[in-house]
This record gives structure tokens, C-alpha cells and sequence, in this order.
């Protein structure tokens, strides 16, 4: 065979003069493709610009409400004291009214690092005995995200079969959308995409091109996977939350880089160098990084992840390591290759920060598979609606190198960090088996006690972000299952918060969905004596105004349990809840299960540490009843929302706003949100108060979780205009 004087173009051999021009030609192409690929990733960088000044606006609100501002000074003058039956002295007292309290609630810093506080204040009857029923703060203001009910719609989630439906919302299909415009604007364009043929000496669609793009979204792909997410810290959205996107742009980059390296193969088999260029450097290098995608892919399909999620981990962790692979196997990659590198690295390095080594105590709750975790030593660090990842060194090395994600069920600044974990897999079994090891005296009948088991804590993670449950009017909180754990912290931030006027609730609605009452008995006094906090601010609130002061209003509590599938006559609700209980329950129960057999809960904790701490782990007996009081609430339940104001006034006599129910069947959800935001207009015409708006969370299995976004949908545009909008938010650690 003759020796070749240079390329082959168009059939033509180029004579030795042609060669320089060809090499001019070959760096032309080269430098428009970097060119191309800079203009992806600028495009890629206006993307989230954009989100960042849709979402500044609630940015600048919440971080107003976070920075420290002029403390509000009160001269008391005590005219008398008098001893009460809660065994405190009360003082009648002039306080002069404040023209402008200053606006609390932001939280931007708080939620980073897990500590144990200076000094946990008082809470439960203690808190309100020495708290002055006067505001010290006002609530944030009420910003309306743009283009929010976009996320009401989730067209995926019943148009697919069941193994890839979704629950992505029209706003992040939009995202998901332009990312993918942008993947084939800069793979093609201005690219050689004729067929390779002989007489071209097989060259033709632009394989370089390809393999750079896919190197240029590693740092994108891995910038959204890990905890440590720069990316959801400026656009005001915990790791969970953007979790689809991850996966989104990591299968993209999946399929480019096999586009990539079928094209390379095609080619070395056509002119026959396939077994050359495969075991040569540049080959070895791009096979090994090819197949840790490929295996990243594979396993991160929900039928594996579920099945076999160590599996899914370990091999995630090798392909991030493999990156290295994509540096070798080309010079300029490396850039790329490094930063995304980095960006793991500082994940680790925020993790670490974040995680601490503290002792916890263990309650196997009876006749429920919840575990209970009480760490009294973190007190403070964390916002409700957070959550953390928990190891356990005592479950073995196998279960030690795996964290699992639980919510935070007890409010910021009480007695400590509660989570419960539902026993739904091997891990949560393993630890709910260590618990009932603990000693026999100290079984009672709320289960089995084990003391000093040392806990590794990473976080928090998470969270509402910019939206700001302090700054709604309404407040309706749907749980399922151990799903509660949401609920419960959230409600239990919002009663503690609302001694310093700080909250613009007036009611939060809790509906919490059980399968069976023994579900729900072991935990029954925890939410009990939320509710009679409640009911005892509302009356010491309703005895100050009683006698003239210019007070806060109370919101009001609303706790009902739903058991789906009862044996018998519900027996949860202690007899001082019988009056509540005997008026019109929240919204008429649905008789059918909520629950489709098989469908599992996909959060894990629940608690209150205003009754368990180390101090009274066992006393779990709930709280007195507070005292009783006179008419002075507007409403006593949502079922009086058409009610005329005669009849409201009536069925607020000698009870509460705030009240503990349970009732058999299903909730309505959809009919729940409506009366919630029917409750809010009827107070607006009664009271000429504008409504701020009415914020909705769910957390528990797939189909509450749906049926609430539906519900939000559903109402009609003028309503959630008018009541002053309506936020969604789910709570669920999946894809």
C-alpha cells in the first residue's frame, strides 16, 4: 500500500499544499465548537439568573425579616397582682401602644448548624404563664411567588404508566424543557452532520463536539446532586427539591456521552482500527468513564434504586471517582473535570460541618412500628420543615455507612430535636429492634425505653426555603402515616411563635390520615397537649381582652385524625375534647380507605418534645385541661364558615377555637382546602381584614400528596386571587 501524502477530502487526496490550510480548517472547527459549547453553558447560567430575580423579591422580604432591628421597649406599671389557678400571678398593667413592631419570621439564619442552645426557653404552660400577651414582632410580609400554580399541574402523573409517572410540576418541565433546547442547540449547531464514509476517511458527525458538551454538564450534573447545593441556596430550594432536575440533566448527559462513544466505535469498526484505538490510552479512559455512567444510569432507575439503594449508592460514589477517568482521556476535559471534583468535595467537607456525635434516647412506641429518637443535647440550629440524616454506629458497620433522611417533628428552641422513624425498611426495623432491648423497668405503657445510644446527626437539609408559613393566614397541614412528623414540627413552630405576635395565622388546620388506631393511640398525648397550649393562650388572650388590653389574636389549632380503616368505636380523643368532638367534624369523612394496599408512606418521623425530653422521658400523661372561656373566638369550626355570626358566637360558647378530633374514613382533601379558603374570605367581609393567603403542605404517601396538589388546582383563580393566593408544598424524599 502507498504511502498517503495527506487527508482525504471529498474522495481527493490533498496535496502537500493543501495541508496547512486543511490544519487552519481543523482549529477553526475546533475553537467554533469551545465557542459553541461557552455559549451553552452562558445560556445555562442566565437560566438560573432568572430564577434568582423571580425569586428576590421573597428573598429580600425574608432576609428584612431576618436581620436584627430596634428591640421594642414596654414601661409595665403593676396596678395589682392576683394568684390564679394555674398558679402564677397575673398584673394589670398599661403598656403604650407601638406604632411599628419590627417584622421577624425571615429564619435566613438559622437552619444551617445543629448546636445546643444558650438556654431553651420555657414552653408548654410555663411559657404561657410568663409570656405578656402583647406582640413583640410583627409577621413577614406576604410576597406571591411568580408563576407559582405552575406547580399545581403535574400532567405526568397520571398520563404515564404507573413505572414512569411523575410528579414533576409544569414549572420544573419548563426547566427540564430549555435544558434539553440547550443540549441540541449546542450539539448541532453549525456541526458536521453528514453521514462518515470511506471516501471522507469516515469522518463527518462532529464527534468531538459531542464528547466535549458531555464533559461541559459533568460539573452541572454533580452542582445539583449533591446536599452541599449551591444552585438551590440562591434560588431559596433545599437539595431534595431540585433532586429531578439532577437527574434530568445527568441522563442527558448520560445519552450524549453514549452518542459519543457509539459514534467513536461506528467509526473504528468502518476503517478498521477498532481493536488499535480501543486499547489505546485515549480508548481505555473513555470505555471505563463511559461505563460508570452507564452504571450510574442503570442503577438510579427507580425499579433498581428501590430495590437494591446500597447498590444505587456505592456505585454513584464510583462514578464520581471515574471522573478522573474523563481528565485522562482528554487533556482539554480537565478543567471540567476538576471543578466538579471540587464541587463534590466541598459537599463533603459542608457534610462534615454539618454533622454531629450526640446521645439519644430510643422509645419503641406500643402497638405502633414508629421508633422514637429524643437528642436533648441539639436544642437549636434548625427551622421547621427541616430534616436530617441519621446514623447509628450501634446497628453495625453495614447500616453505619448509609444515612437516612428524617423530619424534624419538634419546633427550633424547645427542649431538643425529636424525630419518629416508621419501621418500613431493614434499617428503621434494626432500630426499632435496638430500642425494645432497653431495660425492663423501663417498659411502660407507651413502650419500650433504651438510654444513651450515640447517634451521628448530619444537617439540617431542607426546608420551606423562601416561603414563609408565618406569612399566611391560613394554614392547612395534610399528613400521612408517619408523615406527621412535618405536620406536627410545623404546627408546633407556629403555637410557639405565636406568643410573639410574629405569626399571621389565625387558624392551622392539622389532618393527619392513619390506617389503624393503634397508629395513632401512642401519640394521641403528644398532640393533646399541643392543643391545650393552644386553648390556654387563646385564654389568657381572651382575659386580657376582656379587660380592655390591646392584644394579639390567638390562631387557632385544629387537630383531626383520620383512621381509614377502624375495628371499632375510635376511642383516640381524651373526654375533655368531647365537646369539640361533638360539633360538626372538619369536613364529612370519605367512608373509603385513603390508602390502596402496598402504597407505603415516603416520610419517617414524628414527635413533641414539650413531652418528651431527657428530664420526663416517661411522663407522657397529658397536661390539665386549661381553663375555659367565654365567647370571644369568631369561629369554632369550618363547618360554621356560612354560618350567620349569631350562630359562630354561639358555638363559641364555652369552648375553643383550637380542638382535637377523630372521625372514621378518609379526609375530603379537596373539600378541606375549600372550606379553609371559604373560612378566609367569609373573614374578610366579617372582619375588613385583607387575608394573606392560604398555605398548603403535604407530606405522606403518593396519593395524599396528589390529592392535595389537586386540590390546590382545582379552586378557581378568582378564589385563590382573592384570598390572597395559594402555596403548595410537598414533603417527600423521592425522585
Amino acid at each position: 500500500m502507498g504511502h498517503i501524502a495527506g487527508p482525504v477530502i471529498d474522495g481527493k487526496i490533498l496535496p502537500p499544499e493543501g495541508i496547512k490550510a486543511w490544519h487552519v480548517h481543523e482549529k477553526l472547527q475546533d475553537k467554533l465548537t469551545v465557542v459553541v459549547v461557552d455559549w451553552g453553558i452562558a445560556a445555562m447560567v442566565l437560566l438560573v439568573a432568572g430564577l434568582m430575580v423571580l425569586e428576590f423579591p421573597r428573598f429580600s422580604v425574608r432576609l428584612y425579616a431576618s436581620l436584627p432591628q430596634y428591640a421594642v421597649v414596654r414601661k409595665r406599671r403593676p396596678v395589682h397582682a392576683k394568684s390564679t389557678s394555674e398558679g402564677w400571678n397575673e398584673f394589670d398593667r398599661e403598656l403604650p401602644p407601638t406604632p411599628a413592631l419590627p417584622s421577624a419570621g425571615g429564619d435566613l439564619f438559622r437552619g444551617w448548624l445543629l448546636r445546643r442552645g444558650t438556654a431553651a426557653p420555657p414552653h408548654g404552660a410555663r411559657a404561657i404563664a410568663t409570656t405578656e400577651p402583647y406582640p413583640d414582632a410583627r409577621p413577614p410580609a406576604r410576597v406571591r411567588p411568580r408563576f407559582h400554580a405552575l406547580g399545581f399541574y403535574a400532567p405526568l402523573a397520571s398520563l404515564l404508566p404507573a413505572p414512569f409517572q411523575s410528579r414533576v410540576g409544569l414549572g420544573q418541565l419548563a426547566l427540564m424543557a430549555a435544558f434539553g433546547a440547550i443540549s441540541i442547540v449546542v450539539c448541532v449547531y453549525r456541526s458536521d452532520l453528514s453521514l462518515p464514509t470511506a471516501a471522507k476517511d469516515w469522518t463527518g458527525w462532529d464527534l468531538n463536539r459531542t464528547g466535549l458538551v458531555c464533559t461541559a454538564f459533568i460539573p452541572v450534573a454533580v452542582a445539583l446532586g449533591v446536599r452541599g447545593n449551591l444552585v438551590g441556596l440562591v434560588i431559596g430550594k433545599g437539595y431534595e427539591r431540585i433532586k429531578v432536575m439532577h437527574k434530568w440533566v445527568g441522563r442527558v448527559t448520560v445519552l450524549i456521552a453514549s452518542v459519543h462513544s457509539l459514534l467513536f466505535v461506528h467509526k473504528w469498526i468502518m476503517d478498521g482500527t477498532f481493536i488499535k484505538n480501543s486499547s489505546s490510552h485515549s480508548g481505555i479512559t473513555g470505555y471505563v468513564a463511559w461505563v460508570a455512567m452507564l452504571l450510574m444510569f442503570f442503577t438510579s432507575l427507580p425499579w433498581f434504586r428501590k430495590r437494591w439503594h446500597g447498590l444505587f449508592k456505592f456505585f454513584h460514589v464510583v462514578g464520581i471517582l471515574s471522573l478522573a477517568m474523563v481528565g485522562l482521556h482528554v487533556a482539554g476535559a480537565m478543567p471540567w473535570v476538576a471543578s466538579a471534583i471540587a464541587l463534590y468535595a466541598l459537599s463533603i467537607g459542608a457534610s462534615l460541618a454539618k454533622t454531629r456525635y450526640t446521645k439519644a434516647y430510643l422509645v419503641a412506641l406500643k402497638d405502633c412500628q414508629m421508633t422514637l429518637v429524643s437528642m436533648p443535647h441539639l436544642t437549636t440550629g434548625w427551622r421547621a420543615g427541616q430534616h436530617v440524616r441519621v446514623r447509628v454506629p450501634a446497628l453495625g458497620l453495614r447500616n453505619f455507612l448509609h444515612s437516612h433522611p428524617f423530619t424534624i417533628a419538634s419546633a427550633p428552641d424547645t427542649a431538643g430535636l425529636v424525630l419518629l422513624c416508621a419501621a418500613a425498611g431493614d434499617w428503621t426495623k434494626e432500630l426499632r429492634a435496638l430500642a425494645q432491648t432497653g431495660d425492663s423497668e423501663d417498659k411502660s405503657d407507651v413502650g419500650t425505653y433504651k438510654h444513651d445510644v450515640g447517634v451521628l446527626i448530619e444537617g439540617p437539609y431542607g426546608g420551606p426555603g423562601n416561603t414563609l408559613p408565618a406569612s399566611f393566614t391560613s394554614i392547612v397541614l395534610f399528613a400521612g402515616g408517619s408523615g406527621l412528623s412535618y405536620a406536627m414540627g410545623m404546627a408546633h413552630d407556629l403555637v410557639e411563635r405565636s406568643r410573639t405576635g410574629a405569626i399571621a395565622a389565625r387558624t392551622i388546620d392539622l389532618v393527619w390520615s392513619v390506617r389503624a388506631e393503634g397508629t395513632a393511640r401512642p401519640l394521641i398525648p403528644t398532640l393533646a397537649a399541643l392543643v391545650d397550649d393552644a386553648q390556654a393562650w387563646e385564654d389568657k388572650i381572651q382575659r386580657e381582652a376582656a379587660r380592655g388590653g390591646q392584644t394579639m389574636r390567638a390562631p387557632a389549632l385544629r387537630i383531626h385524625v383520620y383512621v381509614t380503616r377502624p375495628e371499632g368505636e375510635l376511642t383516640l380523643v381524651p373526654s375533655r375534647f368531647a365537646a369539640s368532638q361533638s360539633q360538626s367534624p372538619l369536613i364529612s369523612p370519605l367512608p373509603s380507605p385513603m390508602f390502596p394496599r402496598g402504597t407505603a408512606s415516603v416520610s419517617s418521623s414524628m414527635s413533641d418534645l414539650t413531652l418528651i425530653n431527657h428530664a420526663s422521658i416517661k411522663n407522657l400523661t397529658p397536661k390539665p385541661h386549661a381553663p375555659t372561656a367565654s365567647s370571644y373566638f369568631s369561629t369554632a369550626s369550618l363547618g360554621a364558615v356560612r354560618a350567620s355570626v349569631a350562630d359562630v358566637e354561639e358555638l363559641a360558647e364555652g369552648g375553643f377555637a383550637s380542638s382535637l378530633k377523630a372521625s372514621r374514613g378518609r379526609p375530603n382533601v379537596a373539600g378541606i382546602v375549600a372550606e379553609v379558603t371559604d373560612e378566609a374570605l367569609a373573614r374578610q367581609g366579617r372582619e375588613l381584614s385583607a387575608s394573606t393567603g392560604v398555605f398548603v403542605a403535604a407530606c405522606g404517601p403518593a396519593a395524599l400528596v396528589d390529592d392535595a396538589r389537586e386540590a390546590c388546582r382545582s379552586l378557581p383563580a378568582w378564589k385563590r386571587h382573592a384570598v390572597g393566593g395559594v402555596d403548595y408544598e410537598a414533603e417527600f424524599f423521592g425522585f
